[in-house]
Order: C-alpha cells, then structure tokens, then sequence
C-alpha cells in the first residue's frame, strides 16, 4: 500500500485537524471536567466524593482508551476509529449538561475518558503517515498543543460560564466547540 504524502502547503489544514481533535478529546474531554466540580457539587448535582469519583472514571477511562487503541485500530481504520471517538466525545459532552443520576453520569465519564484515550494514541500517528518528515516535528508542535490550549479553556472558560448554570453552559459551549471538527475530519479523509 502506497501512503499518499502531503505537500508542504497542505500541513496547516492536517495540523489543524490534529490540534482540533487533541483539544476536543483530551483538552475538553478529559481536563474539561475538574474545574466543573464545584459547580456540580454546588447546584448539587452530585455530592463531593460522587464529583471525584466521576473524575476517576474519566481517568480510567482514558488508561483503558489509551491501552487498546493500537488493538482496535487492527479491526477498524484510524480515521474512521478518531471519527467515532470524537463523536462519542460529543455525546458524552451533550449527556454530560443533564442533571442524570449517578451511573449514568459515571458510564458517560467513563466513555469520554476512552474516547480521549483512543483520540490521543491515533490522532498523530495517522497524521504523521500523510506528512513529510521534514515537517513532523513543527505538525506535533500544534497537533499537541490542542492539548494544552483545551486545558487552558476549560480552566478559565468553564468556571466563568458554569456560573450561569452548568446545564446551560455546557449544552452551548460544547456543542459550539464540537460543530467545528467534522469539517476538518472530511477533508483529511478526502485527501486518502
């Protein structure tokens, strides 16, 4: 199998896709949760030690996404794997701006965290397979600073609107944050 190997010009739109992806799937996926917290345990969605249980599904989720990405991606191709995930992100996203019971809540934590876990060990690598090798090092740069860019947002975004009550800000916000990627994903599929 031949591996079709962008130009030069083409890396700001797979670095993009790359950083995009990282940020919805880990930066807001996994780190977006944390500085929730207190809201949820102050509208009383949840009490302190259900809060941080529910912080450790999503690492546990994100341990198992990240340990059996390489063994899935045998069975179904990178992009479509990256793709599922980031959907399931959503979702998890959407759910996750509900006041749900406990389980619920947990199994949706739990399922953002592998789909982080699986967006995180294939996102790169699937990028890097259509990229000179001259520019890998300058593409990892910004595929994982979306990373560190989602952090930063959901440390100072999410306790700022959160205020306006969790259901609403999350219900927007993310949703506003998730449209943006499907775009991306088609064309980098298209470039195959």
């Amino acid at each position: 199998m031949k591996v079709k190997v962008l130009k030069a010009p083409g890396i700001i739109l797979p670095a993009m896709t790359g950083f995009i992806a990282l940020l919805i799937g880990n930066g807001l996926g996994r780190f977006g949760y944390p500085p929730l917290i207190p809201s949820l345990v102050g509208q009383r969605w949840f009490s302190v030690p259900q809060a941080d249980y529910l912080g450790a599904a999503n690492l546990t989720g994100y341990i198992m996404g990240s340990a059996f990405a390489a063994w899935i991606n045998r069975f179904v191709p990178s992009v479509n794997l990256i793709r599922i995930s980031l959907l399931t992100a959503t979702i998890s996203f959407v759910c996750c701006a509900f006041p749900l019971n406990f389980p619920v809540y947990f199994l949706l934590r739990l399922i953002a965290g592998l789909a982080g876990g699986v967006i995180m060990v294939l996102t790169a690598p699937t990028i890097f397979r259509h990229t000179p090798t001259a520019k890998k090092g300058m593409l990892s740069g910004i595929i994982f600073s979306g990373v560190g860019i989602g952090i930063a947002i959901a440390g100072d975004v999410d306790p700022y609107f959160s205020s306006t009550g969790i259901s609403d800000y999350l219900d927007k916000f993310r949703s506003a944050i998730a449209g943006a990627y499907p775009g991306f994903l088609e064309r980098m599929a298209k470039r195959k």
